[in-house]
């Protein structure tokens, strides 16, 4: 820190404050992200409102509910990148507009103008600084398909029915 200049000091106190907070909230969100996508999973289900268990509810229904669990758990990934890929270091969530290619790349960010660690990034001008992209798409995908249950049940016998043929006899001398 620097003893001659008093505000320099002060801003260099504040810096490294808001820095330790940082990195203490990176460590509690890795150390309870397990907890923090169930939280998001059984947030859903305290408001859902449908009061039929899923094998009940019409396949509309079942759609929806997919649908609804789908945008909370895309949102939850993207959060759990964002803190993967920071890994405790202050970071600053910024869109980048516009990349120059040239004798050097030139990149051209833009963040908010309230983002508490924008200071920071000012006082970094001239120094190399981490630019990490982050990208959720990779960790969207799914082992299958949710299987939702058709209003109009395939009949038994029709080419559509996934069973071993028989239509009446269900005992073991039918199969």
């Amino acid at each position: 820190m620097s003893k001659s200049n008093p505000a320099k000091a002060e801003h260099e106190a504040k810096a490294q404050a808001e820095a330790d907070h940082k990195e203490a909230v990176a460590a509690i969100a890795r150390e309870t992200m397990t907890g923090d996508l169930r939280d998001c999973i059984l947030d859903f289900l305290k408001h859902d409102k449908n009061p039929l268990p899923w094998n009940m509810q019409g396949e509309g229904a079942q759609r929806e509910t997919v649908e609804k669990v789908t945008k909370a758990v895309q949102s939850a990934v993207e959060k759990v990148v964002h803190i993967i890929s920071a890994d405790a270091r202050p970071t600053i969530v910024a869109t980048l507009k516009k990349v120059t290619i040239g004798d050097e790349t030139k990149a051209e960010v833009s963040i908010g103008k309230t983002n508490p660690l924008r200071h920071a990034l000012f006082d970094s001008q001239g120094q190399e600084v981490l630019i990490v992209v982050t990208d959720a798409a990779p960790y969207e995908g799914e082992k299958a398909p949710v299987k939702i249950d058709p209003d109009q049940h395939v009949l038994p016998g029709t080419d559509d029915a996934d069973d071993d043929g028989s239509v009446f006899d269900n005992t073991n001398a039918g199969r």
